[in-house]
């Protein structure tokens, strides 16, 4: 990850997965899923940055409780990081 003045950047999705971070998405439903980071990996590709591609990500994801687009993705804390 790279290192700022401030601390680590977390930016790519390689960078969340070994920081140990979790990422969720949410639709206007109420709805939410918290996303595997090593599947998203496969498809969009270690360097992928979420928040450079906000829309196209959020494209991706349909809600499995009524069927609209996710609207937001949200970063937290999952726990013990990946080394």
């Amino acid at each position: 990850m790279p290192k700022t003045a401030y601390g680590w950047t977390i930016q790519t999705l390689q960078d969340k997965l070994e920081g140990g971070y979790r990422l969720t998405i949410h639709c206007a439903c109420g709805h939410s899923l918290s996303l595997s980071l090593p599947k998203l990996i496969e498809v969009f590709g270690a360097d992928f940055v979420v928040s450079e591609n906000r829309d196209y990500f959020l494209s991706r994801f349909v809600c499995n409780a009524c069927g609209r687009r996710a609207i937001g993705v949200t970063m937290s804390p999952s726990g013990t990081p990946v080394r």
